[in-house]
């Protein structure tokens, strides 16, 4: 295969947990994926629904390092740092995956001084 993949131009994409997934993806593989498109990503597990990441991840004070060590935002400053690598998307009216999600993430984003694009949806989920 070799010669047969352009590297330049692979995307990963997802929303939800696929959205979560891409993000990693980028943060962990800058060199295979070119760019990254997050819809509606689950950024930090303590933000998440408890009945889903309990039963995933555990529950009580022992938890806390397994959902910080998965956590997106744990992963931040190995994100590039070219613009036009990262397109992050959500809908305000999301139910599964609240946009304080996105909010947090864009925190730590600006704090580590990656760039990032956003596209907000009023009226989508």
């Amino acid at each position: 295969m070799d010669g047969m993949l352009d590297l330049s131009r692979v995307v990963v994409q997802g929303w939800s947990y696929g959205g979560y997934m891409s993000l990693l993806a980028l943060a962990k593989y800058p060199d295979v994926f070119r760019a990254a498109i997050a819809g509606g990503a689950v950024t930090d597990w303590k933000l998440y629904d408890t009945a889903y990441t309990e039963r995933y991840l555990g529950y009580g004070s022992d938890r806390d390092p397994v959902y910080d060590e998965s956590s997106v935002i744990k992963h931040v400053d190995k994100l590039p740092d070219q613009p036009g690598r990262l397109l992050l998307v959500h809908g305000l009216l999301d139910e599964n995956v609240h946009f304080r999600h996105t909010e947090a993430l864009i925190e730590q984003l600006i704090k580590a001084g990656k760039p990032y694009q956003l596209q907000v949806s009023l009226l989508c989920s």
